[in-house]
């Protein structure tokens, strides 16, 4: 009777499978993995570290330098202005109510404007001026009376007549000249005669009269302050 036959044997190689791969592929594949683990976990720490440094502001100077400039720019504070401009309007109220000269004048071209008031040789700057027959053997030839210069052959209407029963205020003559005022009007004895002057002074002429020597008008001239 013959002896069974010897099996073939395997190779060595081959022997002990794991999850269908020799011990050697198997080892192979679990060495790789690892490496690639560990770079995977190298990336992560590495971009998380980058992350972690981009989002802590470094310690800088720069705000402290942003203050100072803040310092440097912001206005100084500016104290309030109610009270001063309340004490401005009322000085110029002041000195638009009180007077500035007052007397007798010839009525040629007066200006008025001057710290004395005087007259002039034409109407050229003049406040007012009158025109009328000075040769006339009348005691009050008619005249007319004329306001500013407002141009070529032209007037201003700075002129009102004062129809009051007492002599007005300045601010009662700016007010008659806004509200009333004429290019030019009859210049005649008994009359009253509110003046604005090129300065915004206001002016009332009064106590017309006639120099019988020289045959020129004269009246009474009062000048207040400024506006």
């Amino acid at each position: 009777m013959s002896a069974d036959p010897t099996p073939p044997q395997g190779d060595d190689n081959n022997s002990g499978l794991i999850y269908g791969h020799t011990r050697a592929e198997f080892w192979g594949m679990v060495g790789a993995v690892g490496t690639l683990v560990g770079i995977v976990i190298a990336i992560v720490f590495g971009v998380a570290q980058c992350s972690s440094g981009s989002t802590t502001p470094a310690k800088s100077e720069q705000p402290s330098r942003a203050l100072e400039s803040n310092r440097e720019t912001s206005p100084p504070a500016t104290p309030s202005t109610t009270g001063s401009a309340s004490a401005s309007s009322t000085s110029a109220a002041a000195d638009a109510d009180q007077i500035k000269w007052t007397g007798v004048m010839n009525m040629t071209y007066l200006n008025l404007d001057s710290d004395p008031p005087r007259i002039l040789s034409s109407n050229t700057g003049a406040s007012t001026w009158i025109s009328y027959d000075h040769q006339s053997s009348d005691d009050f030839p008619a005249a007319t009376l004329y306001g500013l210069g407002g141009g070529f052959f032209t007037t201003k209407p700075t002129l009102a007549q004062w129809t009051g029963s007492s002599a007005p205020t300045a601010r009662q003559c700016a007010e008659a000249v806004s509200t009333q005022g004429s290019e030019t009007l009859p210049f005649a004895p008994g009359n009253g005669y509110c003046v604005t002057t090129a300065q915004r002074r206001s002016a009332f002429i009064t106590d017309l009269s006639r120099n019988d020597t020289t045959g020129t008008y004269t009246a009474r001239v009062i000048v207040w302050g400024s506006k």
